[in-house]
């Protein structure tokens, strides 16, 4: 079988969606005075997870967006401003779109559709993100969070939907918890202080707690 490069795969991923933006934008090839602007969203002060994003990076590069019709622009839009931007006309755009953000824009009721996808497989078999609490703590089982407050970086992300959905099939429901925002790199520091009761914490942080042996993880999302 023959072997397709890292880098000759993203430039096909690339090339997949440019082609893939066009039946949604019924634009055909034009010269470049008659670019079409186009606004894609791009995550605040760009902190570094930027997996997918790469995708679009190299399409712009390599000028498809161009000979599609399309100037294509990033649009920095805070996460919370995610679907109203997109339903206003402010995004046309939204790669690497999570599942709370899906969700989101289906209870809303907004008129948008996938039209590819701009990331790169998830791996079910990575550790993903955990609820974390301190082994030597009053927190043993799921029912024993009611009341108590849930710190993470990302209150409006993924991993608080996973782990509520994850508590409510053990009679928690989401106002039982407070969710709590709280600098990951402060994670463990706001844990053993009793800031929060437990924490929301993504790989590689969530590995290196429980292994330390003084935490455990009591839900794993993907």
């Amino acid at each position: 079988m023959m072997q397709i490069s890292f880098r000759e795969r993203l430039r096909m991923l690339a090339g997949a969606l440019a082609l893939a933006l066009l039946p949604a934008l019924g634009v055909a090839p034009a010269a470049a005075e008659d670019l079409k602007t186009v606004k894609i969203f791009f995550p605040p002060l760009n902190f570094g997870w930027t997996a997918g994003y790469e995708l679009i990076e190299v399409a712009q590069a390599q000028g498809y967006f161009r000979k599609h019709g399309l100037d294509a622009q990033l649009a920095i839009v805070p996460w919370d401003q995610y679907t109203v931007a997109l339903d206003s006309g402010a995004l046309d755009f939204a790669p690497f779109a999570d599942y709370a953000y899906f969700i989101a824009a289906y209870d809303k009721g907004l008129k948008a559709k996938e039209v590819v996808s701009s990331t790169l497989p998830f791996n079910p078999a990575t550790a993903g993100d955990g609820l974390v609490v301190r082994s030597d703590g009053p927190i043993k089982k799921p029912e024993d969070l009611k009341g108590k407050k849930i710190g993470t970086q990302w209150p409006s992300f993924s991993g608080v939907w996973f782990a509520l959905d994850w508590l409510s099939k053990y009679g928690v429901k989401k106002e039982d918890v407070t969710i709590v925002p709280v600098p990951q790199a402060q994670l463990q520091q706001v844990l053993d202080q009793g800031g929060v009761d437990a924490v929301i914490a993504y790989a590689p942080i969530n590995i290196d707690l429980v292994r330390k042996g003084n935490y455990r993880q009591l839900f794993l999302g993907v």
